[in-house]
């Protein structure tokens, strides 16, 4: 298993190309419809089902704890400071919370500084 940063490394990219699909900047014009259909819900919610699913530590699932660390370093990778956005974000994807979507990627968009 790749190490945690080497995961986080991944996802932000991944994050990040989606944002560059969806066109989004710091000043996009969000709404829920938008967000829905966008790339980068898409990528959260890939980014969430990935963490529930995929990653193990030995025949065990990631613990809370160890999915903060993985969200906590999409956050730095990103060059955001406040990483519970990313954490809140990913969460709203897995519940299909789309106006919290909106609500969270634009603070991902306005906070990331890379």
């Amino acid at each position: 298993m790749p190490t945690f940063t080497e995961i986080s490394a991944d996802y932000a990219q991944k994050l990040q190309a989606a944002i560059r699909k969806d066109s989004f900047t710091k000043s996009a014009s969000l709404s829920e419809t938008v967000v829905r259909y966008s790339a980068t819900a898409r990528a959260l919610k890939d980014i969430s089902t990935a963490l529930d699913n995929d990653w193990k530590v030995g025949d065990e699932p990631l613990t809370q704890e160890q999915k903060d660390r993985i969200t906590t370093g999409i956050a730095e990778e990103l060059g955001i400071q406040e990483t519970v956005i990313i954490q809140r974000a990913v969460k709203a994807s897995s519940n299909d919370s789309y106006l919290q979507l909106v609500s969270d990627i634009g603070q991902i968009l306005r906070s990331k500084t890379k």
